[in-house]
């Protein structure tokens, strides 16, 4: 996923392209495999964002002697 440098962005996309051009393919196909790998990243942060939103909406709903019962 996102490596920990700081933004983030640039490092992989530059070693990818570095490998693509070293093996002669088309910069386009870079393009493409650097945008699917980003919408990959998106979707699982938007995935894990929305389970967040719903234990956080859960627990709230949750009385709390039912989760330390005395």
């Amino acid at each position: 996923l996102l490596l920990p440098i700081p933004g983030g962005i640039g490092t992989m996309e530059a070693s990818i392209f570095w490998v693509f051009a070293s093996l002669g393919l088309n910069t386009f196909d870079v393009i493409g495999m650097i945008a699917l790998i980003r919408l990959r990243d998106l979707i699982i942060v938007l995935f894990g964002m929305g389970v967040f939103h719903f234990l956080m909406k859960e627990s709230i709903k949750t009385p709390v002697d039912y989760i330390l019962p005395k």
